[in-house]
Parts: C-alpha cells; structure tokens; sequence
C-alpha cells in the first residue's frame, strides 16, 4: 500500500512537472501558445498569450499549471472565452486576489467555473470583483431562497450600527448594495432565475436601503434639532412612497427610483438647547 501511494505521488509529480514543461514552451513560443489557446476557444491568441504571461508573473508557473487544467475544461464552455481569459488575469492580478486561488480550484473548480461564466457574460460584474476581490464569497453562496426583507434590514442595520462616523455610514450602504446586486446577478446569469424573482429581488435591495437610509438621516437631524412633534404634540412621522418600477416592485439593473417623502402634520422639533426647527425644514 505505501508503495502504490508513492508511485502515485511520483507519477503526480512527473505529470506536474511535465505540464509546467509545457506551459514555459507556450509562453515562449508564439505558435505552442496559439494551438493551446485554440483549444480554449480563445480567439484573440495575442492578448490570450498577453494574459497567460501576466498570470504566470502574477502566480508563478507552478499555480498558473495547476489553474490551466481547469480552465482548459471550462473555458470552451464559456459565451465568450476571451472576456473570461482576460477577466481572470485581471481579478488575480488585483492586490489580495491571489489567495483566493485555492478557493477557485476547490471541488472540482466549482467556483471557477462559476467565476468564469459570470465573466464571460457581464462586464459591469466582472469589473466589480475585480475591484473588490473580497466579494468572491457571494458568488460561493449556494442557491437558496432569497434573503427576506427583515434579514436584510438586519444585516444593513447592523452595519450601520457598527460605522464609525459619515463616511464609513457610506461606504456600508454601497458595500450592501454592490454586495447583493452580485448576488442576484449571479442567480440572473448563471443560475437562471425567474425574472419575477430577480426584479423583485433587486427592489428588496432599494426597500432596505431607502428604510435606513431615512431612519438613520432622521437620527441625525434629530440629534441636532431634536425630534419633531405635530401641534398636538405628537411624534410626527415621515415616510416614502415609491412611484414607478420600485412601487410596483420591477426594478432592473440600471433603473432610476422615483420617490415622494411625505410627512403626516406641520410642527417643530425640540432641541436641548431650544435649537429646534419646523417639521419642514427638518424632513
């Protein structure tokens, strides 16, 4: 038994190191690099040869070997295996990004697989994990039911909570955003999910972020003007309405939200300092 696991292990061994044999020849041969990339149904072989050696020099040759193998197998798979080749060289080359290499090639290269559909097939998705490497995570997800809207609240809220001051406020609600919205285009693109599921889905993102977006505007004028009243002393209260494809729960990609705040009775806030201000000037 300890013999076969070592004949196999020096067979691995020779095979790898054939296969590296092999990937230094294409990189150094115009003519090696094209039939290889010919059989990715790469068709562009200049720029898949340009992407090859950048990885190589991002990873090293022995990681770019081990990644070719999968990629070999998925990349004619691809709508467009060009934009996937390149797409990849560009999200390994992104600080941070080559430790995700293991992740991409776990189960068979599941997540690869996934990766390169998605970057084969959306420009705009691709440049967003290119951008934020860290987002990999959501493209792993399983599919399942979608989030519901009081586990999205909660999960917005409670980044929200943990900010620290304005900006790190913003960067949680665009982080939330772009977070989700690669989600539901993973599920749109590669999982083929209803459309209904996919509008209604990219709504429930607007929905959570305009309830605290308002709320958390709301604490702070309050905090500075103190919370408003009706002149029956009552808190009074604001609240959204949604005209269009967000009130009728059809967002896609690229649509705009048309909104109309409304609050319920004129009145005025109460500062602790008598810094207070009308409910009109205040919502």
């Amino acid at each position: 038994m300890l013999l076969y696991k070592r004949q196999r292990i020096g067979l691995k061994r020779i095979l790898t190191e054939m296969h590296q044999d092999q990937l230094r020849r294409c990189l150094e041969s115009a003519a090696e690099s094209r039939a290889l990339l010919l059989d990715w149904n790469v068709r562009d072989v200049e720029r898949g040869r340009g992407d090859l050696t950048r990885l190589a020099e991002v990873l090293g040759i022995d990681a770019l070997a081990e990644l070719c193998h999968p990629l070999a197998r998925l990349l004619p798979r691809c709508p467009d295996a060009d934009m996937a080749l390149s797409n990849v060289e560009r999200f390994l080359a992104a600080p941070g990004a080559p430790e995700h290499l293991p992740a991409l090639l776990e189960s068979r290269g599941r997540t690869l697989e996934t990766l390169l559909q998605l970057f084969s097939a959306s420009q705009f998705f691709s440049d967003l994990l290119i951008t934020h490497p860290d987002y990999l995570d959501m493209v792993r997800i399983p599919l399942r039911s979608s989030p519901s809207r009081a586990e999205m609240l909660q999960q917005l809220q409670g980044e929200v909570e943990a900010a620290f001051d304005d900006g790190a406020v913003l960067r949680a609600f665009r982080t939330f955003r772009q977070r989700h919205m690669l989600r539901i285009g993973v599920n749109d693109i590669i999982r083929d999910r209803p459309l209904e599921e996919i509008t209604r889905d990219i709504s429930r993102v607007a929905d959570t972020s305009l309830e605290v977006g308002l709320a958390c505007a709301q604490a702070a004028v309050a905090k500075r003007y103190g919370e408003p009243h009706t002149r029956a002393n009552q808190p009074a209260r604001c609240v959204i309405v949604a005209f269009g494809k967000l009130g009728g729960k059809e967002l896609n990609y690229s649509s705009d939200i048309d909104l109309m705040f409304v609050y319920d009775e004129e009145g005025e806030s109460r500062g602790a300092r008598g810094a207070g201000t009308s409910n009109d000037d205040f919502f």
